[in-house]
């Protein structure tokens, strides 16, 4: 009669052991509430929005558009998925295309606002709540620029400005829009 080694045995409740702990030790902690709770504050957003603006660029006459806006709440309320098309009043020219998604970063207390447009150009820029306005800003080279979201009931009104000091500001965009029931 041969005698059975406990070696396997033993190797195997170990590869259990480190599976189970594994599985234990390695689950990711319960979604916080804080981001959904700052997201609630701009879900105001969430609708199908259509309207007029202008936007200046450079010297002369500013250039008018149609708009739409579409925006929609994803992963339970934690994201807003925003896509913009502004069309030349003239005709169908697009002179605007742009997908965002707008995220809570517990982190920072603050907004992420990540836009892509269909030039190619996208970027990450801070936002916040400001009494009921969504504000977001981009940095550049020559200045800041900042965009500014009131919405009032069904009524969707947006500016933007840029400044080179950070003081003095010089509206460039003009944006108004009515939630179209859907």
């Amino acid at each position: 009669m041969t005698k059975r080694s406990g070696r396997p045995r033993c190797l195997f409740a170990i590869a259990i052991g480190l599976l189970c702990s594994t599985a234990v030790f390695g689950q990711a902690p319960p979604p916080s509430t804080e981001g959904r709770e700052a997201m609630e504050k701009i879900a105001v957003l969430v609708g199908t929005w259509e309207g007029e603006g202008w936007m200046q660029r450079g010297p002369g006459d500013p250039s008018h558009f149609t708009s739409h806006e579409l925006v929609e709440s994803r992963l339970d309320g934690r994201v807003l998925l925003v896509e913009g098309r502004h069309h030349a009043k003239e005709g169908e020219e697009s002179v605007h295309h742009a997908l965002a998604v707008l995220s809570y970063d517990p982190t920072t207390q603050g907004y992420r606002f990540s836009s892509y447009l269909a030039d190619g150009r996208s970027g990450d820029y801070p936002a916040r709540w400001d009494e009921g306005n969504l504000v977001w800003t981009i940095a550049t080279p020559n200045g800041t620029v900042r965009y500014t979201i009131t919405v009032e009931g069904d009524r969707w009104q947006e500016i933007g400005e840029h400044s080179v000091d950070g003081e003095t500001w010089r509206q460039f965009f003009a944006m108004n829009l009515t939630r179209r029931a859907d």
